[in-house]
């Protein structure tokens, strides 16, 4: 029998996601259901993945996916997939919306949920996540899921953007990243993406606004895909994994 690597017992596993299934609907509506945008950054390997996702059928046993990381993930789902208020947008001196603003939300749950998708990430075999080797901070991510223990905003903090415009549904694989110093991972899914602080010193002081924190608004940064670094890249290598 094999073993659940979060609650460590001999029990049947499940065919586990690593970013949630509902973060990959709009790749589909994008591409119309072909093949989905998600491209594997210097991976030559094909991932185990389908229109709803990238699973791992030897992480989790059902009970550990859905009844403890179960209720993150649909908090985060709904949340990411919802449409800001126009609002609620946040408009630069040209009048362009430069990000929103989440007055009320559950940190608890939303910490927990970026936290629970960087430990997945870091126990696949899936080469699509290869990148994510968290050495020291994975027992330490491990233990807080298990206790439901989202630390403060410097425990794994946290700062959500949002994509928009042309391309903005392409998934890239997480990479690891250093901005003065301080180690960070940065993912990608359809229309979001996120940092996330492995590292004990705390983000420099610009990051500050835009970490998720508890007792505050959320305010999330609103950027055009083909504007970005990242869209630089994808372009230039062509990785690109197909089912």
């Amino acid at each position: 029998m094999p073993i659940c690597k979060l609650c460590e017992r001999e029990k049947k596993l499940i065919n586990a996601h690593i970013i949630p299934k509902q973060l990959y609907k709009p790749i589909g509506e994008a591409s119309g259901g072909e093949s989905p945008w998600v491209y594997g950054v210097g991976t030559d390997k094909k991932s185990q993945q389908s229109q709803s996702g990238i699973y791992d059928p030897d992480i989790l046993c059902r009970e550990c996916d859905g009844d403890l990381i179960g209720p993150w993930d649909n908090y985060g789902q709904i949340l990411l997939r919802s449409s800001p208020s126009p609002e609620n947008y946040i408009v630069d001196d040209a009048g362009k919306p430069a990000g929103y603003k989440i007055d009320t939300f559950d940190y608890h749950q939303l910490k927990l949920f970026f936290m629970s998708i960087l430990w997945r990430a870091a126990i696949t075999s899936d080469s699509f996540f290869a990148r994510v080797q968290l050495g020291y901070w994975e027992d330490k991510l491990k233990k807080m899921i298990l206790a439901q223990d989202p630390g403060s905003e410097n425990d794994f903090s946290v700062v959500l953007f949002k994509y928009e415009g042309d391309c903005s549904e392409i998934m890239l694989s997480p990479t690891k990243q250093k901005q003065d110093g301080v180690n960070y991972y940065r993912f990608r899914f359809p229309k979001y993406g996120f940092l996330i602080k492995v590292d004990q010193r705390n983000f420099p002081p610009n990051f500050a606004p835009f970490i998720l924190s508890p007792n505050q608004p959320l305010l999330i940064p609103v950027r055009e895909y083909m504007d970005s670094k990242e869209s630089e890249g994808i372009w230039a290598s062509r990785d690109k994994i197909s089912d």
